[in-house]
């Protein structure tokens, strides 16, 4: 269950693993995980990551990790994170974040701060929100985009069930979304790892 892979950087993986994933790794990667697995079935892996990461994911993401992340996680997200996770995100983070997820929440350009939010809605059209989103935040300023994010989770925190987001973000993670959000990602960093992970 704990293999090392001496062509990766001390590569290692403990836990139940069965699913996809590439990027370099360069920390401990811990955690459960449900989907397809190509590449280092050992559970090492490539692209950038410089910390920890546990917790239970099921999914697709794209990830530049400069720290911790733990939690839970369900869905599609490219971040450095912090906390419970279920639905679609997309965040660079230099610093922390944590919260508490259960919807879809699109967040592109870079996070220079602390940020904790509730989210429990979705956005309503996937296509439509994530590339206003995407583009929304692309064009604003670390700290606008800051208030905007904060401000949109703050204002869809509903109670719909997580269950809901969950099989609503399986549904809407197609290859389109997948290959425009490893895109989005590869133009605002070079070094973040692409990493696509895809539930049964």
């Amino acid at each position: 269950m704990v293999k090392r892979n001496e062509s990766s950087n001390n590569c290692y993986f403990t836990g139940y693993f069965t699913g996809y994933f590439t990027c370099y790794f360069t920390g401990y990667f811990t955690g459960y995980f449900t989907g397809y697995f190509t590449g280092y079935f050992t559970g090492c892996f490539t692209g950038y990551f410089t910390g920890y990461f546990t917790g239970y994911f099921t999914g697709y993401f794209t990830c530049y990790f400069t720290g911790y992340s733990t939690g839970y996680f369900t869905g599609y997200f490219t971040c450095y994170y912090t906390g419970y996770f279920t639905g679609y995100f997309i965040c660079y983070f230099t610093k922390y974040f944590t919260g508490y997820f259960t919807g879809y929440f699109t967040f592109t350009g870079y996070f220079t701060g602390y940020f904790t939010c509730y989210f429990t809605d979705t956005l309503h059209s996937q296509a439509t929100s994530h590339s206003q989103a995407t583009s929304q935040a692309s064009s604003q300023a670390t700290s606008q985009a800051i208030l905007q994010a904060t401000s949109l989770a703050t204002s869809r925190a509903t109670s719909r069930a997580s269950s809901q987001a969950t099989s609503q973000a399986t549904s809407h993670a197609t290859s389109h979304a997948i290959s425009q959000a490893i895109s989005q990602a590869t133009l605002q960093t070079t070094s973040h790892s692409q990493v696509t992970l895809q539930t049964t």
